[in-house]
């Protein structure tokens, strides 16, 4: 099988997701940044994975606009779709938002993981926003368990469109 991983990461949790799963895939794998390649050709891949972040109550533009772009190619694949968001009290109202109907519809394995915070890679709003006390403590949030779930789902070939799983805490 030959999949694509898509994703954008701002502080680099999104990435750390993407190669988690492409460890758990077999066949030839391939991971297209979207900061670094704007329009990757996905025309000879027969599964795609898309990733991104929530940032203020959004995914990041690029995923919108990569998924716009290539909707038609996209719902003749294998799609797998999921966010990172660090409030996970709003996990699955993040993950409604983020992708287009259609493509939310169509995909067989779909997740919201919650993300990290890394304090030193926050910029002066962010660090505002989610740390008020001024503590400068990380918090590492990266359930392997649930990426592993996803993308047992995934590869399940009797899948069917899925809601999203909202992994708890191990």
């Amino acid at each position: 099988m030959k999949v694509a991983l898509i994703y954008m990461s701002r502080h680099g949790t999104t990435e750390k997701i993407i190669k988690h799963i492409a460890e758990q895939l077999t066949g030839e794998v391939q991971i297209f940044n979207l900061a670094d390649e704007t329009f990757p050709d996905i025309r000879n891949f027969g599964s795609i994975i898309i990733g991104g972040s929530i940032h203020y109550g959004s995914i990041q533009r690029e995923i919108r606009q990569f998924c716009k772009r290539n909707m038609h190619e996209l719902l003749e694949r294998r799609v797998g779709l999921f966010v990172c968001c660090l409030l996970s009290t709003r996990d699955s109202d993040q993950f409604e938002r983020a992708f287009p109907l259609v493509l939310k519809a169509h995909s067989k394995a779909s997740a919201v993981f919650e993300g990290d915070l890394i304090y030193n890679k926050l910029n002066a709003i962010e660090r505002l926003i989610f740390n008020p006390s001024k503590e400068e403590q990380d918090v590492i949030a990266i359930n392997e368990s649930a990426i592993k779930a996803f993308v047992s789902a995934f590869l399940n070939e009797n899948a069917v469109a899925s809601t999203p799983y909202i992994p708890l805490k191990s």
